[in-house]
């Protein structure tokens, strides 16, 4: 059972994380008028709005990162990592790449270097599982998510999408953790 004292650790050493994710510098919105655009101020107003709500949006894989990888038992991979992938249990049992959505990545590029990222992964590590997380599901399956095997290249893939996602990563000793860590988290995340 993971205690509070760990609960204490794992929101001391994420919250400062997440700040930094939220207060980096953004673009700023530029409109450039165009012939058959609304050029008008409330429609640059609009725009601009627009522009930072899916600025935000854009933050949530990462913050999915940030929440996962620095979880019990879990390490965040960063950029640059030889796998090329987001996170890994410490004990090697687990690898994922995650996705904000279902649609993030075009299909083509899933079949092109997504998937066959993770089946060389799987190959040099045949009893690691290898998933393909997708933070927000596929919102014909709702909320929940879904979680199914596919096959690429003869291996297994775990697709995880949405709470089934965050449930199979936080969930120590029997014990969902998955609600408080994301309430955690967008608690957190509301602040900046």
């Amino acid at each position: 059972m993971i205690s509070t004292d760990t609960m204490t650790t794992y929101i001391a050493k994420v919250a400062p994380k997440i700040k930094t994710l939220l207060t980096m510098k953004r673009k700023k919105f530029v409109h450039i008028p165009t012939i058959f655009g609304l050029n008008d101020q409330e429609s640059q107003r609009a725009a601009k709005t627009a522009f930072e709500v899916k600025q935000r949006q854009m933050k949530e894989g990462e913050l999915a990162q940030i929440a996962i990888g620095n979880w019990h038992g879990w390490e965040d991979l960063g950029v640059g990592h030889a796998s090329g992938l987001d996170c890994r249990k410490v004990d090697n049992s687990m690898i994922l790449e995650l996705k904000n959505r279902h649609n993030t990545v075009k299909g083509s590029d899933i079949k092109r270097s997504l998937l066959p990222q993770l089946v060389r992964y799987k190959k040099q590590y045949p009893n690691t599982m290898v998933g393909w997380g997708i933070i927000n599901a596929n919102p014909t399956l709702g909320v929940t998510g879904k979680r199914e095997t596919i096959q690429h290249d003869s291996v297994e893939i775990e697709k995880i999408q949405g709470r089934e996602l965050f449930k199979m990563v936080f969930t120590l000793n029997e014990i969902d953790y998955s609600q408080k860590v994301i309430d955690f988290i967008r608690d957190e995340a509301s602040k900046y």
